[in-house]
């Protein structure tokens, strides 16, 4: 095929990728009789510099060599090899095609104008010279791997106008340091940031919803991010390899998290789970080596496969009493662990579930339980059973304010007695506390302040 490609006569229609990654063709012209073109047809037209259209063709136009529909409102192709390195979109556009810059990589910079609506997928891929593509305040959707391996793009804007922003979205652009997502936003596709390596700091508005599988997994730079209170689940490999990150927050709203989705997390020495969580994929914590200690939400149910393999640092951790199966290799090489406190009866497991644990590993159960797992000193599961101390204790005061928060730990589904005293002396009554099935209660008082003393004492049945 020579240079200068000439579509015969007859043609009425081009195919998708009909001339993708012809690197000999540096020009063309559609004639008047093309009726309809398809998707990434001139994609990786490596020196493709010009796309024109014969005057009389009422479907399609061509403006200074980039191709579009017949009144340029939809941007349709830009030629890869054209000389520019700044481009100014028509003002007519209202939406851009599927690669219609694909691999343009000398351009540099963009002008986007204030109508347009959509941005087609792939639409600027692998556009490596772009630093920033501003989004207009029209934009209500960005489609799949629309900035994908823009590996210079350094800044972006999502607009409130933006209600998704697509899979694979800005995946691969490795210089990426700032991202600003608009509070319309409320899904956001897998893969959409996956390996942004420079970005350090990511924060999502409340109204997502959706964060999709692997969307930050291996940003390797990124060190703290705080998921959206309205999030429903956490999908997997979300935060895959994110070795710099020290510090996640866990909304509420969360009820499952997925396979793999903290997985080889370094730097992460400790997460809040909260309450109400009822699912934990295998791999979820896996080779996570820094951290040390976890307590699981009331309400999961089962711990999977490997969940916490390869947690060389982790020396403890809490199963609630609400899992009732623990998988394979749960806590395979967890090298530093020394305790595992139940909440509640046995729960089933599989033969290897605490295989190369060592039987120094103590399992801490309370009293009512103790017999459930073949008495105090038995082994249980290469486990050495130990009763746990149910001893009343106050742990922890925190004040914020004019309220005082008293947090206490004794044994479980027991009724105690919060005195108060400001000299040591005389000791009253100031709130009444249940522990729950973890032996641990917390009460707000708005008086005394935390400058007295207190002491907790069981009620009698």
């Amino acid at each position: 095929m020579g240079s200068n490609f000439e579509i015969p006569s007859g043609v009425i229609s081009l195919g998708n990728l009909a001339f993708s990654s012809n690197d000999h063709l540096t020009s063309i012209e559609i004639p008047s009789n093309v009726t309809s073109i398809g998707t990434a047809v001139f994609q990786s037209c490596g020196n493709l510099a010009s796309i024109e259209t014969e005057p009389s063709n009422p479907n399609f136009q061509s403006l200074d060599g980039v191709l579009f529909n017949h009144t340029a409102s939809v941007l349709i192709a830009y030629p890869k090899s054209k000389a520019d390195t700044a481009y100014t979109i028509p003002a007519t556009v209202t939406s851009i095609e599927d690669y219609a810059f694909y691999g343009c990589g000398k351009l540099s910079s963009i002008s986007i104008p204030a109508g347009i609506n959509s941005f087609g997928r792939y639409s600027f891929a692998y556009c490596s010279g772009l630093t920033t593509i501003p989004i207009p305040a029209s934009t209500t959707t960005t489609g799949d791997y629309s900035f994908n391996r823009c590996s210079r793009l350094n800044n972006i804007v999502f607009p409130d106008s933006v209600t998704s922003i697509g899979q694979g979205a800005l995946c691969g652009c490795t210089d990426l340091i700032n991202v600003s997502i608009g509070n319309g936003v409320t899904s956001i596709g897998p893969f959409a940031f996956e390996r942004c390596t420079n970005l350090t700091n990511i924060v999502f508005p409340d109204n997502v919803a959706s964060l999709g599988r692997w969307a930050l997994a291996s940003c390797s730079n990124l060190t703290s991010v705080s998921l959206p209170s309205g999030l429903l689940s956490i999908e997997q490999g979300l935060l895959y390899n994110c070795e710099s990150l020290v510090n996640v927050t866990v909304p509420t709203s969360v009820s499952s998290i997925g396979e793999s989705a903290f997985r080889s997390c370094d730097s992460l020495a400790a997460v809040s789970l909260p309450n109400g969580i009822s699912f934990i994929g295998s791999e979820a914590f896996s080779s996570c080596y820094n951290l040390t200690t976890l307590s699981l939400p009331e309400g999961l149910t089962t711990i999977e496969t490997e969940t916490f393999s390869g947690c060389t640092n982790l020396t403890n951790i809490v199963i609630p009493d609400s899992v009732t199966f623990i998988g394979d290799h749960a806590f395979y090489n967890c090298s530093s662990l020394t305790t595992i406190f139940f909440d509640g009866p046995p729960p089933t497991v599989r033969v290897i579930s605490f295989a190369d644990i060592s039987p120094l590993v103590s399992a801490q159960v309370w009293p009512e339980h103790v017999a459930a797992y073949d008495g105090e000193g038995a082994m249980w599961n290469n486990l050495t059973v130990r009763l746990r101390d149910t001893t009343p204790k106050i742990f922890s005061l925190s004040r914020d304010g004019s309220t005082t928060q008293v947090n206490v730990t004794a044994g479980p589904e027991r009724d105690y007695l919060l005195k108060h005293s400001p000299d040591m002396e005389t000791f009253s009554p100031v709130a009444n506390m249940t522990t729950g099935t973890n032996g641990k209660a917390s009460v707000d008082l708005v008086s005394p302040d935390d400058k007295g003393f207190f002491i907790l004492e069981e009620v009698p049945e």
